[in-house]
């Protein structure tokens, strides 16, 4: 692996000579229970190397030009027309290994970018895909030699297979290389009664493995679409306390699912719920959701609201705001308006909302498990960026509350400065606000005014929270004239 060679017969890796399971071309995770509907339509060598040249355009797009890959990739994959669901999912999902296990492979300085791809995959997945061998083959490497380290039973053996692998005994197997070096002085102390080593570890460990695949009933009754799922040999695992959201199997591809091609079912992280829940939002009010909005959670904000009332969708990229609109089009509510925000002003008049929701731009931490390539965006410099802009867009909102409303800071980030530290500051430099207890989100327990989604709790993204009241004697005139309506 470190130096592939066209050399016939070689082995290099597992020494084991155990021929590998049969192939069955699945995605990540358990069996695909929609194999018998979607199948790879490519021959495995054509799809090996489309593989490899989106991926190689990936990692210059992010590492050389600093920019997302996620426009390049679904570019490149639009131009092979020919491929299936599952072709294209695993052209994306290969490219997320690449990044989620670049922490360990770039040290090595593999190549070509078949060498990185082979062990980044294997890492990843409980089988060998074909692809996969059609790599090897491709370095002058045995296929029968491949064995899979997805499924490793822990994270030492997962490790000791990767250095196997890649036949090098003293391979970084260190679980802060996988992420960005500010990380460990700026993550929040997970809670539990374990020391704070073994917290930290697990959690390093959650971060690192994919997230799974929620979904929420967006029409119809929960319990029959659940039973139709069941039906279809697609079985949902019910979330406890929201009985409208459930996981499915992570290989299952949705668009075979037939309540999500008739928009019953739609995909929504459980975090979506629990950022729309802390609004605690009542049909009639006036609400503004801000910064870098889904257009997912705000119909479901609207949906809250029972479509009564009125919901100003504002967002600060105009980039994004036609894909905003156009979900938040698709659902039943006239309530919602979207507008381009300069991140400044008040959206209307000032003090005359309800309720803000701000989610601004960030590290995107809690995104992490769901792409990859997002860890490796954010360096220190442009962390600091991030929070100072942060603050401002804070300040900004904030005169949009009228006396007796909330504020929610909402950010998908356990980084400290972006979360504790920076409602601590806006606290501080707001007088007139003060955190406001709500019920936990997935459970119902109380808070103090501020939740943290932990992603191996409920497995799913992980979002910070933080719930603020404006008091009720605050008086308009106050407000700074920087933050007036023009």
């Amino acid at each position: 692996m470190r130096h592939p060679r066209p050399a016939r017969g070689r082995r290099p890796g597992p020494t084991s000579t155990r021929p590998p399971r049969p192939d069955r071309n699945q995605g990540p995770g358990e069996e695909d229970p929609t194999a018998s509907l979607v199948a790879h339509a490519v021959p495995a060598p054509d799809l090996a190397r489309a593989t490899a040249s989106i991926a190689l355009q990936a990692e210059s797009a992010l590492f050389v030009d600093r920019r997302r890959p996620e426009s390049l990739i679904a570019a490149s994959l639009k131009r092979h027309r020919a491929f299936s669901l599952v072709d294209r999912l695993f052209v994306s999902r290969s490219i997320d290994s690449l990044f989620r296990w670049r922490g360990w492979i770039e040290p090595l300085r593999l190549d070509p970018i078949e060498a990185r791809l082979l062990v980044a995959v294997l890492l990843d997945r409980p089988d060998v895909p074909e692809a996969c061998r059609v790599w090897a083959r491709h370095l002058g490497v045995d296929p029968r030699c491949l064995s899979p380290i997805g499924n490793a039973p822990s994270w030492a053996r997962r490790a000791e297979a990767f250095r196997r692998l890649v036949e090098q005994p003293r391979a970084t197997t260190e679980p802060w290389a996988l992420f960005p070096r500010w990380l460990r002085d700026e993550l929040l102390e997970p809670p539990g009664t374990q020391p704070l080593k073994h917290r930290v570890a697990d959690l390093l460990q959650t971060l690192q493995r994919p997230g799974p695949s929620w979904v929420r009933v967006f029409k119809g009754r929960p319990e029959a679409i659940w039973d139709e799922l069941r039906g279809a040999g697609c079985p949902p695992t019910v979330h406890p306390h929201h009985p409208d959201a459930a996981t499915i199997d992570s290989g299952t591809i949705l668009q075979t699912l037939e309540p999500f091609r008739r928009g019953d079912l739609v995909s929504q992280d459980l975090a979506s719920l629990a950022v729309v829940a802390s609004c605690d939002a009542d049909p009639g009010e006036r609400w503004w959701y801000a910064g870098k909005p889904r257009g997912e959670r705000a119909v479901l904000l609207a949906d809250r609201m029972a479509g009564k009332g009125t919901l100003i969708v504002a967002e600060l990229d105009p980039r994004n705001r036609a894909r905003t609109a156009r979900i938040a089009q698709k659902g039943p509510y006239s309530n919602v308006a979207t507008r381009i925000w300069d991140g400044r002003h008040v959206v209307g008049k000032p003090a005359t909302y309800h309720g803000v929701l701000l989610e601004p731009p960030s590290s995107g931490l809690g995104l992490w498990r769901r792409d990859p390539s997002l860890r490796w965006q954010t360096d220190r410099e442009q962390l600091d960026r991030l929070v100072e802009q942060q603050a401002g867009l804070l300040r900004a909102v904030a005169a949009g509350v009228r006396p007796a409303g909330v504020l929610i800071y909402a950010v998908p980030s356990l980084v400290r400065s972006e979360t504790t530290a920076q409602v601590e500051q806006f606290l501080a430099s707001h007088p007139d606000f003060q955190l406001e207890p709500f019920p936990d989100p997935i459970d119902g327990t109380p808070t103090d005014g501020t939740f943290v989604l932990w992603p191996g709790r409920s497995d799913t993204e992980a979002w910070f929270i933080a719930r603020m009241i404006r008091s009720p004697q605050s008086r308009i005139q106050e407000i700074s004239p920087e933050n007036q309506e023009v």
